[in-house]
């Protein structure tokens, strides 16, 4: 028998609202701020069958969200700089039961961020950049466990770093974007009942990622008829853990991650009321993982009315996998449809 989740029922129920204030206090200076506040309930119910033995599973969770965030900004002529600061903390109830196993408690996460932007632009070109740091911390008070487990508490930060520039050459359109960024992770020690193996001594797990990415744009003067567009980028990420292992003969192992990423499409207008595309697109990494993934997409779509617009799109996707011979899949959808917008 197949490992399966059957008689599976979820009932969410979500409540929220929010605000926002907006005011331009003096010459160039504007502030606006922002909150919202949510909750969510969630009943679900299942059979879970694993090697050919039945678990009953039932979870009641209720999430409680709120969220505030604030922005000055200044401009003059075609300069823009503001700063951007916000908090959002969410507590999570959970109660999860999985045959004789139970698992009761109440998270805490809080969520920081601080970023300063920069923009500016003359004539045709446009320039912006991006930097800030974000603090992630998750804290948790396990109220019952039996027969199960549960992660650890948890801090993270993570800083990043973008820029672009934006142009014409004549008359042809064309982005450059890169962006840096740097997180690094701390997770303490999971809870376990019962203990396996009480000479296991846990620790603190650290990771460390830094993920770089480099991507020029292009486009044909084409104007809203027709357009040709181009896309070549390069991205290079890393995942390091510097500390001891959490388990005795548990091994983590740094990975990397470099490779090439490419697009190229075409949008036409060829009538009133007529629009088509065709894009591709591949990613190629390697170092850690060598895989090849192909995505090619057209769609044609007819404006029916003022509401409606009538569509086809055909997708076409293909997966090869080369390091380990994983996965290699291959996947073609045809589309047709109605689209409303109101």
């Amino acid at each position: 028998m197949r490992d399966a989740l059957t008689n599976g029922v979820s009932d969410v129920t979500r409540q929220g609202a929010a605000g926002a204030v907006s005011v331009q206090p003096f010459g160039g200076f504007d502030v606006r701020v922002t909150g919202r506040i949510g909750k969510e309930e969630t009943e679900a119910s299942g059979t879970e069958t694993v090697r050919s033995r039945t678990y009953a599973l039932t979870q009641n969770q209720d999430l409680d969200t709120w969220a505030v965030r604030g922005e000055l900004g200044y401009r003059t002529g075609g300069f823009r700089a503001s700063v951007l600061g916000g908090r959002e903390e969410t507590t999570n109830d959970l109660l999860f039961v999985r045959g004789t196993g139970l698992q009761q408690q109440e998270n805490e996460r809080t969520k920081d961020s601080l970023r300063g932007e920069l923009r500016y632009k003359a004539g045709a070109f446009r320039i912006a950049l991006q930097g800030g740091r974000t603090w992630d911390e998750t804290t948790i008070e396990l109220a019952d466990l039996l027969n199960g487990y549960a992660t650890g508490p948890k801090e993270s930060t993570f800083d990043s770093v973008s820029g672009s520039l934006s142009g014409k050459l004549g008359k042809a359109p064309f982005t450059v974007m890169a962006s840096w960024g740097r997180g690094v992770a701390d997770l303490e020690a999971p809870f376990y009942e019962p203990f396996y193996d009480p000479t296991w001594v846990l620790g603190t797990a650290r990771a460390e990622t830094e993920a770089t990415s480099v991507v020029l744009h292009a486009g044909t003067p084409g104007g809203s008829a027709f357009e040709l567009w181009g896309e070549i980028g390069f991205r290079s990420q890393s995942w390091e853990f510097p500390d001891a292992v959490t388990f005795p003969g548990f091994v983590n192992t740094d990975e990397e991650v470099n490779g090439v990423t490419g697009a190229l499409g075409l949008d036409w207008t060829p009538g009133d009321g007529w629009r088509a595309g065709l894009s591709g697109w591949l990613d190629a990494p390697s170092e850690s993982t060598d895989h090849q993934a192909w995505r090619v997409e057209g769609i044609v779509e007819k404006s029916l009315s003022k509401t409606f617009d009538a569509l086809l799109r055909i997708q076409y996707r293909d997966f090869d996998e080369a390091l380990y011979n994983l996965d290699d899949y291959t996947l073609t959808a045809f589309t047709f449809g109605v689209k409303g917008h109101f």
